[in-house]
């Protein structure tokens, strides 16, 4: 069976809601639904100051997809412990 992260709450929920859940080997930092998936990997951190105001996480967000930059960091080496099959993502457009 293939392993699966999911760098996207939504896809973590599909794919447990798919029955996939042993499958899913990391998550992003903010999967956390099911409850059962904490113990998985975390494999993104935000490069936004989460703790802002909604203005401010806004203001960020669209500032760094204007200069085409990552929201989040992706955790190289924490990949390449997991050795996915499947990478469940999504991108941002403006």
């Amino acid at each position: 069976m293939p392993s699966i992260v999911s760098l996207i709450p939504s896809g973590t929920e599909m794919v447990c809601a798919l029955g996939c859940h042993e499958q899913l080997k990391g998550r992003s930092h903010e999967c956390d639904f099911p409850l059962s998936i904490h113990d998985r990997p975390i494999c993104t951190v935000p490069n936004i100051s989460v703790d802002a105001k909604s203005q401010e996480i806004h203001d960020q967000v669209s500032g760094m997809l204007k200069d085409a930059l990552s929201i989040y960091r992706v955790e190289v080496e924490t990949l390449r412990t997991i050795k996915p099959d499947i990478i469940v993502t999504h991108t941002h457009t403006m």
